[in-house]
């Protein structure tokens, strides 16, 4: 777990996929005192706490957006019920 969380806060090359399908390769990182997931895409940056995060998917759910999803995916739904996923490669 230790190499894990040292990996995030050092950041992370990862694709976000949306909702069209297309995927985009993005840096995600933790920050320092592990309170909010950074997402940086084209010079853009989005901080988010992670207290925000209402829940985590994986595969195929949430079956009720637009996304295509599918077993390689992983979801964040946060508590305003915006959803980012990330497509992974392998598990």
């Amino acid at each position: 777990m230790k190499a894990f969380v040292k990996s995030m806060v050092q950041g992370q090359n990862m694709s976000v996929l949306s909702p069209d399908g297309r995927t985009r390769t993005c840096c995600c990182s933790l920050d320092r005192r592990l309170k909010s997931f950074v997402i940086e895409l084209k010079g853009a940056r989005r901080k988010i706490g992670l207290s925000e995060v209402a829940e985590v998917f994986h595969g195929k759910e949430p079956e009720d957006i637009s996304t295509p999803l599918d077993e390689m995916c992983c979801t964040l739904m946060l508590q305003s019920d915006e959803c980012i996923t990330f497509r992974f490669t392998d598990v």
